[in-house]
């Protein structure tokens, strides 16, 4: 019988020494032919869940060997679900595994992981990948009037010199998708303030991908205890402590993201956390601009926490990180 940590492990392992490349081929045959050996006790289905790992339906702890590279590569590659069949051939996990270990650079996903299957003629692994997290630029509206025409004529070329720049500066597609879509909105902060299980040492910290820690940041309002992970409400109840994040492709990030807190941008008032722009203070300079899941659930939720810290709490009441 197949023991899903076991092959969480072995995969996990697997792809992290693939990710070392040539040095390491020697390692690579070794992790090869273990995960050959477990794969055919059985197929395997492995699902990136909200900010965790489940193989045969079974959740992998985090804390496991290999794993959290393991779910890294996985989001990173914005894999939704990888189906391996009971047998299947050394040399299709030999494509998987080298897709899975392609770098994670700052545009995602590195690699279209499913059409480098396919393309490879490998047909006993299959993979599902989450949906873009914008869709694609619209065209123009065809005018209705001669005075229109002027107008929309000049806001195209607004428009195209906005996504031109854009793409000059390396922005992610995702991002130049979003200037198209909405070219008058305000420049979105690439930044993001957390304050719960997305910090450093906590369980969904590995969504946050190639983030860079700013360091500390306090906000205005309340702390709210849910019981395995914090809310905060935005009110003059005290100051929040968190981490504030550079996150160079947010925009990439944000559907994966909003999944993890429980955000529909397409049903605020059913949501349990609302994304907003906040003022994030700081220990040296002025305010910075970053984003903010905001607590969206019934009133009275859970106890305040007086310290406003999160992981000073937990620490307190000697809970293991969620």
């Amino acid at each position: 019988m197949l023991n899903y940590d076991n092959y969480a492990i072995t995969l996990g392992r697997a792809v992290d020494v693939f990710r070392r490349g040539r040095d390491a081929v020697p390692e690579q045959k070794v992790a090869l032919r273990a995960l050959a050996a477990l794969s055919r006790l059985a197929g395997v289905v492995v699902e990136v869940g909200i900010g965790e790992l489940r193989v045969g339906g079974t959740v992998i702890p985090p804390a496991l060997p290999g794993v959290s590279v393991l779910l890294a590569q996985l989001e990173g590659h914005d894999v939704a679900e990888i189906r391996i069949r009971q047998a299947a051939a050394p040399a299709s996990l030999l494509e998987l595994l080298r897709g899975l270990a392609e770098p994670l650079g700052a545009r995602r996903p590195a690699v279209d992981l499913a059409a480098r299957l396919r393309a490879a003629g490998v047909d006993d692994v299959e993979v599902r990948l989450l949906p873009p997290a914008w869709p694609s630029v619209p065209p123009p509206a065809p005018p209705t009037s001669p005075g229109e025409a002027v107008d929309a004529t000049t806001e195209q070329f607004a428009l195209e010199a906005a996504v031109r720049d854009a793409r000059r500066l390396s922005w992610p597609e995702t991002a130049v998708a979003a200037i198209a879509l909405d070219p008058e909105a305000p420049d979105v902060p690439d930044r993001l303030c957390v304050y719960g299980t997305l910090m450093e040492g906590f369980a969904r910290r590995p969504l946050l991908g190639p983030a860079v820690l700013e360091g500390p940041g306090r906000l205005r309002g309340s702390l709210l205890d849910l019981g395995g992970y914090p809310g905060v409400v935005l009110d003059d109840g005290g100051w929040v402590q968190g981490e504030l994040y550079r996150v160079p492709d947010l925009a990439a990030r944000f559907a994966r993201l909003d999944r993890a807190e429980g955000y529909d941008p397409a049903d605020p008032a059913g949501s349990l956390y609302l994304r907003r722009r906040v003022a994030v203070h700081v220990a040296n300079g002025p305010p910075r601009d970053a984003w903010l899941y905001v607590y969206n659930g019934p009133a009275g939720g859970g106890p305040r926490i007086s310290s406003g810290d999160w992981r000073a709490h937990v620490t307190a009441r000697g809970t293991a990180s969620p």
